[in-house]
């Protein structure tokens, strides 16, 4: 994530910034949506609560779009889905925490290409790979450029 919002559409007021909000909320609830026919298929699953890590802390991108992926996963599945910050060393630690979790479905990772892509470049010897260690679901989030 940018510190200065790059990716953002430049606001020149609260309408702007509003109306660019309001679109965001719409295309990432309708991409979070979209995961639901992925689980239709197991019948069984989800037979207890998800945890969803986010490996930033709270209050930022990474956590606003795990809480409102959270929100419509639980009210689609019939079952809690719990937001875990798990913040440190970039992104490293939540997403090892993940990457050795049980392979069963109820561990999910706020994914993106800092701690998927580029940590693999950054770092020498990351404890997880993010090609062995991960299955991506779906696409929650897209930041359109002008």
């Amino acid at each position: 994530m940018r510190a200065a919002h790059a990716g953002w559409p430049a606001a020149n007021s609260s309408a702007d910034m509003s109306a660019a909000l309001n679109r965001r909320s719409v295309v990432t609830t309708a991409l979070a949506m979209m995961a639901v026919p992925t689980f239709a298929f197991a019948q069984d699953w989800p037979g207890k609560p998800l945890k969803l890590i986010v490996p930033q802390p709270p209050g930022g991108g990474f956590d606003f779009v795990g809480r409102l992926l959270a929100e419509r996963l639980s009210r689609a599945l019939g079952q809690p889905v719990i937001v875990d910050n798990r913040a440190g060393s970039g992104t490293v630690i939540g997403t090892d925490f993940v990457a050795k979790a049980p392979a069963d479905g109820y561990t999910l990772l706020v994914g993106s290409v800092s701690n998927l892509a580029l940590n693999m470049g950054l770092y020498k010897n990351l404890p997880y790979d993010s090609l062995r260690d991960f299955e991506p679901l779906r696409l929650a989030v897209a930041y359109a450029t002008r």
